[in-house]
């Protein structure tokens, strides 16, 4: 699949399927337009109808459906919460992840995630399988949202147990100061590992080389060299061709001499999100699905926020994965431009790690968190508008609104635009 032939380039067109089935989970749609592409599977624009949709079809149990309702109720909900935006001056250093900041902001947040939460909750339960949380944005934050643990589903005693990675907003920030690229985020498999509530220092390459990649000295020391091995496994030879995205800085000055590292030894494009990074375009960059390209990431990033990431490269580019090793969310309460203080961690982090068969000095692959085979789908709503994603914000009508988004199931992905009643 390229960014040619996906349809994150195309135009949806109503389907009277996708309105059925969205609508037995959320009866305030009124209208779903999709466009569907895959490899070898079906064109761009072809209709996507319950017949075609896969295993989980048919009526409760539909788990495509399920997911899109429940991500674009979330998606609608977070942004009608927001409101009239906040001005970027209101944001001070209250960016997602960070302590402090405008309590104005920090309560538009607050109820922003709350009524998002409410809304995908209320679609989720009405699936007719059991649902467990193993990543989520929830209680750990203070905030509210999904956390480890959470069941949801109808039926807990049902043979079949689904796993769920859901950050209901994404870029709660963004969302609150009227900025693009929040998104709503969801995904769902089969025997997925539960992340505990840190971070993890991750790269992303080729599955060729993921073995070969040593995460074991300071990442500021072996960045330019692991760029360099996986330039030339993807054909790119000079550093000065390279693009390289690394973590924004809301969470303070802990990539400053990565970023310098990166910059000053040549790489030709080093991306810093501002004001926040929200990490899946970028991944759907280096699957090909947008552009500009993107070939490769590296930076610390939140458990969840990886999690999902290797259910999209799991899904629709499995040749890539993320090699990783933990990182500790304490470290970030000291001031370092290095991430050394990110890999100490405090007893509790340790037992955290241990509860879910990780080390805190060891690195992985992705198919530690999604094995190969168990991701079954991941969606994403705009919550705010993504540029590169090519999905506009949410469009109110009178007293309907729209909003736009994709699903990813394996080799599939479907472009959907869903509007419903107020």
């Amino acid at each position: 699949m390229t960014v040619t032939d996906n349809a994150i380039n195309a135009i949806p067109r109503f389907s009277r399927s996708w309105t059925d089935r969205i609508r037995f989970f959320d009866k305030s749609v009124t209208e779903v337009r999709a466009v569907t592409s895959a490899d070898g599977v079906e064109p761009a624009g072809r209709d996507t109808g319950p017949g075609r949709a896969g295993r989980d079809t048919g009526a409760a149990s539909d788990v495509p459906a399920v997911l899109v309702a429940a991500m674009a109720a979330a998606a609608r909900a977070g942004r009608l919460a927001a409101g009239e935006p906040a001005g970027p001056e209101d944001a001070g250093s209250d960016q997602d992840g960070d302590q402090g900041g405008d309590q104005g902001v920090q309560a538009r947040k607050r109820r922003i995630d709350g009524q998002a939460t409410a809304a995908a909750e209320s679609i989720l339960r009405g699936f007719a399988e059991r649902l467990v949380i193993v990543a989520g944005e929830g209680p750990g934050e203070q905030m509210p949202g999904a956390f480890v643990g959470q069941e949801l589903g109808g039926d807990a005693s049902s043979p079949r147990t689904w796993s769920g990675i859901f950050d209901y907003v994404d870029g709660t920030t963004l969302t609150a100061l009227g900025l693009p690229g929040a998104l709503s985020l969801g995904g769902l498999g089969e025997g997925l590992r539960s992340v505990p509530d840190l971070q993890a220092y991750a790269v992303l390459a080729p599955v060729s080389i993921a073995g070969r990649l040593d995460l074991g000295t300071p990442p500021e020391e072996h960045a330019l060299d692991l760029i360099d091995a996986i330039g030339a496994e993807c054909g790119v030879r000079r550093r000065g061709d390279l693009r390289v995205v690394t973590h924004s800085h809301d969470t303070g000055p802990f990539h400053q001499t990565l970023i310098r590292r990166l910059r000053e030894g040549g790489v030709g494009d080093v991306v810093v999100p501002d004001p926040v990074i929200i990490e899946p375009p970028y991944v759907l960059a280096r699957a090909g699905l947008v552009e500009p390209r993107v070939d490769t990431m590296i930076g610390v990033f939140g458990f969840p926020e990886l999690m999902f990431a290797c259910l999209i490269l799991e899904l629709i580019a499995p040749q890539f994965t993320f090699v990783f090793r933990p990182a500790s969310l304490s470290g970030l309460r000291g001031e370092s431009s290095t991430l050394a203080p990110l890999f100490d961690f405090e007893d509790d982090e340790v037992e955290q790690l241990a509860a879910v068969g990780l080390r805190p000095h060891e690195q992985f692959v992705g198919s530690h968190l999604v094995p190969a085979g168990t991701g079954r789908a991941a969606a994403m709503f705009s919550v705010t508008g993504s540029p590169l994603l090519r999905l506009d914000p949410p469009e109110r009508h009178g007293d309907s609104v729209a909003v736009a988004g994709l699903l990813l199931e394996r080799g599939r992905t479907t472009r959907l635009r869903i509007t419903s009643d107020l």
